[in-house]
């Protein structure tokens, strides 16, 4: 039995150690440039952030998926500086009084959870030893049908999700699950330079994701791209061009989205009947349409999506309310977000939704969003809560916590789990995907941790300890009959 963990381990620790290495100095370079570009300063300590999170985060568990989900969090925080820089075209940000002050909450509530992460990681370090760790020795060929499974599981039991409330936390789960075996889908494939694969399995997804009424396609791009990084040797041209590639396609069809999404769900909503073959069809005409527009349409679609990952305009409207107008809520947003969560619909069938977040933008924000009503949701995140709750300084508190939490969840898993592919599989879902976005209420981020943690991090302790046994009483027997 090997120690350590697998032979591309050392591969996702090279472009952590590369970018710790060089990134300090890259760093400061982009940030005076976008500085000058802007007048924005904010990008400095931003960018020094970045830098910290490759430096200081573990990568233990073999590829970069901690620093790349923190970098991902805070360049949606800063993405508003860096498209004025090469663009010169304002963002709806941009019209909000503070939001250079949002953004520095926004930054330092980042690095409250990132500190925070690091202290809970070092703490449970020090109370559980390294264990050893083994290949799962899973093909090709079972990741495929595991993924499969999952898939079909999840769709079948979304088609009566409208009529049993009840299913919303098994769809959660097995829709984590289904992302972490695509991750190790994704893994295997580039490992083996199976890239044509890839390139299919990723356009399937993309056609399902442009059937549906949100954008689901995002999710598996993205965890290929974090595949993609942890075979990546910075010194080959083929394969900064694989992972440039993958970052041209989820913001390609991130723009694509944008452009044709209002139709795609206004015929799903006038036409609900259609088979997932004819919603395809509709949206492949929509495609058409959208890239017979001109420039200009192509580039207002461009900006809109630019609005979109930069999510501050709301939120920095609520700094010119509160408390001037309205007074901090001391916990309730918080507080409220917790009792939803510790109430499990299926001990609790009668729980009451949550309220939607476009209320909370309306109330706090003063501009009225659209809601339910049609059919959406304006979001309200974590940073704009935590404001609203406490204010400034004890706003940061709570990221802090949440920080060390993860920071223990995190180090408890990884000296759980015996097998790699079963650890990176309840990483994915459970820490890298859950730490990537910016702007999410307490409810959802908690929801979806917690949910990922309990079901799939429980299922994944307890089928690694029955394989690891099973795994030993092998190693016992061939033992016994050499000896």
């Amino acid at each position: 039995m090997k120690s350590g963990l697998s032979t591309s381990a050392p591969q996702g620790r090279s472009i952590a150690q590369f970018i710790a290495a060089r990134g300090l100095w890259v760093s400061i370079a982009v940030s005076a440039v976008f500085a000058n570009l802007t007048g924005d300063w904010i990008v400095l300590p931003g960018m020094l952030a970045m830098w910290s999170f490759w430096r200081f985060l573990p990568t233990d568990e073999g590829p970069p998926g901690l620093q790349f989900s923190f970098s991902f969090h805070l360049f949606q925080i800063l993405a508003g500086v860096f498209y004025f820089g090469v663009t010169q075209r304002p963002l709806m940000g941009h019209q909000a009084p503070q939001y250079h002050l949002m953004m520095v909450y926004a930054t330092i509530s980042l690095v409250m959870l990132f500190l925070g992460f690091l202290a809970g990681n070092k703490i449970m370090s020090g109370r559980r030893p390294p264990i050893e760790q083994l290949q799962f020795r899973v093909s090709l060929k079972q990741l495929m049908a595991a993924y499969v499974m999952a898939m079909l599981s999840r769709d079948l039991l979304t088609l009566f999700s409208d009529r049993f409330f009840v299913l919303t936390q098994p769809i959660l789960a097995i829709s984590a699950l289904q992302m972490g075996v695509l991750y190790l889908l994704f893994r295997r494939l580039f490992q083996e330079q199976q890239f044509l694969l890839v390139l299919v399995i990723l356009m399937f997804e993309t056609a399902r994701g442009f059937t549906g009424f949100y954008a689901s396609f995002k999710e598996p791009i993205i965890l290929a791209l974090i595949a993609a990084v942890e075979i990546l040797k910075p010194r080959r041209v083929g394969h900064w061009v694989v992972i440039g590639s993958l970052i041209g396609a989820v913001i390609f069809s991130s723009v694509i989205w944008l452009g044709i999404r209002g139709a795609i769900r206004e015929d799903m909503v006038t036409n609900a009947a259609r088979t997932p073959g004819d919603r395809l069809a509709f949206a492949t005409r929509e495609l058409g349409y959208w890239w017979n527009r001109d420039w200009d349409n192509k580039l207002f679609d461009v900006d809109a999506l630019a609005n979109r990952v930069w999510e501050i305009y709301y939120t920095a409207l609520v700094l010119d309310r509160v408390p001037s107008v309205l007074p901090h809520e001391e916990g309730a947003l918080i507080g409220g977000a917790l009792r939803h969560i510790v109430s499990p619909r299926f001990l609790f069938p009668d729980k009451k939704d949550l309220p939607s977040e476009s209320e909370d933008v309306r109330k706090y924000s003063g501009v009225y969003v659209a809601g339910r009503e049609q059919r959406t949701t304006i979001a309200f995140g974590t940073v704009a809560q935590s404001y609203v709750d406490f204010g400034v300084p004890w706003m940061f508190l709570p990221p802090l916590a949440l920080g060390v939490f993860l920071g223990l969840a995190y180090r408890w898993f990884v000296t759980q789990i015996h097998f790699e592919e079963i650890l990176l599989a309840l990483l994915a879902v459970a820490f890298w995907s859950n730490l990537m976005p910016y702007n999410i209420a307490w409810a959802k981020l908690m929801g979806k941790l917690l949910t990922s943690m309990i079901y799939v991090g429980g299922l994944a302790v307890i089928f690694d300890h029955l394989l690891y046994a099973s795994r030993r009483r092998e190693a016992g027997s061939v033992v016994g009959q050499v000896r």
